[in-house]
C-alpha cells in the first residue's frame, strides 16, 4: 500500500524517469512527438526520450503522453518540484503544456482510433501513498519498464480505453494532506464524471444513456475503498450514463475492507495531517464498519461483481534510513489478512471470485512480463468479468 520513495523522484542521475505530458495538440502524432517536445522543452542534445503511451485525453480536447527521459533534462531538475508548465514561445504558438511526475487525476494510456470508438472503459486506481503509474510498474531486472495496465491490457482488449487514476495520499512528505475516505471518494467520482460525460457526448448518447459503454475498475488497496465510497455517492446522487453508473464490475487487489495492519505506519504519520485517514484504516475501525454497512444496505444482492485478489507473502515494514522512510524494515508482516482482502467472502460455504497471489502487498499489482503466471490468472479473470452478463444499474 505504501510507496516510499515516491515513484517520481530520482535516486540517481543515470536513472530514466517517466513523465506525464498534458495539453498536447490533437494534431500531433506519435512520430513527431519527441521532435515537438525537444523544441518545446529545449531539451539537451544528450537527452534520450522514449514514448510509452500517447492518446486523446479523457476530456477529448487535447492529447496526453507518458514518456521516459534519460538523463534528467535541466528544465525538469528543480529540487522538490513535480510539475512544470511550458507556455507559448511565439505569437504563432498557442500551446501550453504541463509536465509532471505525480500523475494525479485521470491519465488515458491507450484508446482506439477515432475511426473505431472504444467499447469499454477500464480505469486502474492506485492505493495509499501509491502512484498512478509507478504502482503498476514492475521494479528491477531487465523488464523494469513493464507496466501491465498499459502493455498487457491494450493488447488483450484493443477496443478498450485504458486509464489510471491517482490521488494525493503520500505519507512521509510535509505536503501530505488531511483527507477523509469520503473526500477521496468524492474526488474520484467527480473526476470520472468528466470521463463519461465527454464520451457520451461524442457518442450522441446523452439522450439515451443506455448506449454508454460499460466500465471496469481495477483497484489496489485504499483505491478499492475509494471506489466503494464513490459508488455509494453515485447511488445517492446518480448521473445516468456516467462511468460509475455504467460500472460492470471490479478487480480488487489487497483492498482492506475490514482494515489493515497500521502499527508500522504510525511512526511515519505522527503529527501529520493524514494521521486521521490512516487510523481509520485500522482493523475493525468505525469508518470501515460504516462503509461496509452502507454498501450492503444500498446494494444488497445488486452490487457490482467484484473479484478479490489477496497476498500470501509478508511485506517489509517502514524503516527510517538516511533521512527518509523506506519499506525495508524487518520483521516482515502481513499488511492485510485474507478476511479483510476478500471482504469476508473467504468464509462463505462456496467461495467464488477470490484468488490468492504469492506476492507481498505492493507486488500484488506488479508483474514482470507478459509471461508472468500470476498476470495470466488476472487476465483470465478480467476476461471472465467482461463476459459476465450484467443489467445492473446503480
Amino acid at each position: 500500500m505504501v510507496v516510499i520513495p515516491h515513484q517520481g523522484e530520482s535516486t540517481g542521475e543515470d536513472k530514466d524517469l517517466d513523465y506525464r505530458i498534458r495539453g498536447i495538440g490533437l494534431e500531433q502524432s506519435s512520430e513527431n512527438l519527441m521532435s515537438f517536445l525537444r523544441q518545446k522543452l529545449n531539451l539537451e542534445a544528450n537527452v534520450v526520450g522514449r514514448v510509452k503511451s500517447f492518446a486523446v485525453s479523457h476530456k477529448g480536447e487535447s492529447k496526453v503522453a507518458v514518456i521516459s527521459l534519460k538523463p534528467r533534462p535541466m528544465c525538469l531538475s528543480t529540487p522538490g518540484r513535480e510539475e512544470w508548465i511550458f507556455g507559448p514561445e511565439s505569437e504563432d504558438d498557442d500551446t501550453l503544456i504541463t509536465v509532471d511526475t505525480h500523475f494525479r487525476g485521470v491519465t488515458v494510456l491507450y484508446a482506439p482510433t477515432q475511426a473505431s470508438p472504444h467499447t469499454i472503459d477500464i480505469c486502474a486506481v492506485a492505493g495509499l501513498g501509491g502512484h498512478a503509474w509507478g504502482s503498476f510498474k514492475h521494479k528491477g531486472g531487465s523488464q523494469s519498464s513493464y507496466m501491465w495496465i498499459l502493455d498487457a491490457l491494450s493488447k488483450d482488449f484493443p477496443t478498450a480505453r485504458i486509464m489510471v487514476y491517482g490521488s494525493k495520499t503520500r505519507l512521509e512528505r510535509d505536503e501530505s494532506t488531511q483527507q477523509s475516505l469520503e473526500e477521496l471518494g468524492h474526488l474520484l467520482r467527480s473526476e470520472m464524471l468528466t470521463v463519461r460525460n465527454r464520451r457520451t457526448l461524442s457518442n450522441m448518447s446523452v439522450v439515451e444513456p443506455s448506449l454508454a459503454v460499460p466500465s471496469i475498475f481495477i483497484a489496489h488497496s485504499l483505491g478499492g475503498l475509494t471506489v466503494k465510497e464513490a459508488l455509494l455517492q453515485e447511488k445517492e446522487h446518480p448521473v445516468r450514463g456516467s462511468f460509475i453508473d455504467t460500472l460492470h464490475g471490479a478487480l480488487f487487489f489487497g483492498v482492506p475492507s475490514h482494515g489493515m495492519q497500521i502499527n508500522g505506519l504510525r511512526a511515519i504519520i505522527r503529527g501529520r495531517p493524514n494521521r486521521t485517514l490512516i487510523e481509520s484504516l485500522s482493523y475493525q475501525s468505525d469508518t470501515l464498519l460504516r462503509l461496509s454497512q452502507r454498501f450492503n444496505a444500498q446494494f444488497g444482492d445488486s452490487r457490482p461483481r467484484i473479484i478479490y485478489f489477496y497476498e500470501t507473502e509478508r511485506s517489509f515494514t517502514p524503516k527510517f534510513s538516511n533521512g527518509r522512510w523506506r519499506m525495508e524494515g524487518t520483521p516482515k508482516d502481513f499488511l492485510i489478512n485474507k478476511d479483510s482482502a476478500t471482504d469476508g467472502k473467504c468464509w462463505t460455504p462456496d467461495p467464488v471470485d477470490i484468488h490468492p497471489l504469492n506476492r507481498d502487498h505492493s507486488g500484488l499489482v506488479k508483474f514482470s512480463s507478459p509471461d508472468d503466471g500470476d498476470l495470466e490468472r488476472v487476465r483470465i479473470e478480467l476476461t471472465n468479468l467482461l463476459e459476465y452478463p450484467s443489467s445492473r444499474r446503480l
